[in-house]
């Protein structure tokens, strides 16, 4: 549970969660309340200035008017996001992914395993994909204003884009319970390159 203040989960930052090419970010959250305003951050890798390789979230006009989940990452086209409008509910699951695809070159939102919004983003290529971006689960560069109120399960980060039968079939997984990290991996090379499956009732593990 993160509290909305001062809960997160810190990464090292290693060089397979530093994604030059296509990426899948997604995770089951439940949330306990939403901002007024700002965002709720759910997993991003970024700095300080919300310059990031990949940035998964509950936007509330920090980007763009409107609260709605949203997939963002930094390029040379700024800030390159796709988000879907909504008011979601508070505690009830939902399983959020973002998918960008360097071949298609589209970036697609998914909740509850559906396509929702997916944008081209031709030319508008990740620029921060080397390391000192810290990854980080619950808030983003550690500051309150981004902090999320509510549960984190089953998040994952892969460098491939997955398809939308393969992002369904994490949904159909479930929530809430230990999830079988296997899920859409032919081999261990093709599975995540970050998880986190948040099965410990306590300590400093996820």
């Amino acid at each position: 549970t993160f509290n909305g203040t001062t809960q997160l989960v810190n990464v090292p930052d290693v060089a397979s969660l530093q994604i030059l090419g296509s990426w899948t970010v997604a995770t089951w959250v439940k949330l306990n309340a939403t901002r007024a305003s700002s965002r709720d951050t759910m997993i991003v890798k970024s700095t300080t200035s919300m310059y990031a390789n990949y940035n998964l979230f509950l936007d509330n006009g920090s980007v763009t008017a409107g609260l709605g989940w949203a997939i963002a990452y930094t390029s040379g086209c700024g800030i390159t996001m796709t988000k879907l409008t909504t008011t979601p509910s508070t505690g009830v699951w939902y399983h959020v992914a973002g998918v960008y695809d360097s071949v298609a070159q589209t970036l697609t939102l998914y909740v509850n395993g559906s396509n929702v919004a997916s944008n081209s983003v031709t030319g508008c290529l990740p620029s921060q994909t080397g390391p000192g971006n810290t990854l980080t689960l619950g808030t983003e560069y550690g500051t309150a204003a981004t902090a999320l109120n509510g549960i984190l399960d089953d998040a994952r980060v892969y460098n491939r884009a997955l398809n939308a039968a393969q992002i369904s079939q994490i949904y159909n997984g479930g929530s809430g319970t230990s999830v079988d990290v296997s899920a859409v991996c032919s081999s261990p090379a093709s599975g995540p390159v970050g998880w986190w499956g948040f099965d410990e009732a306590s300590g400093p593990t996820a």
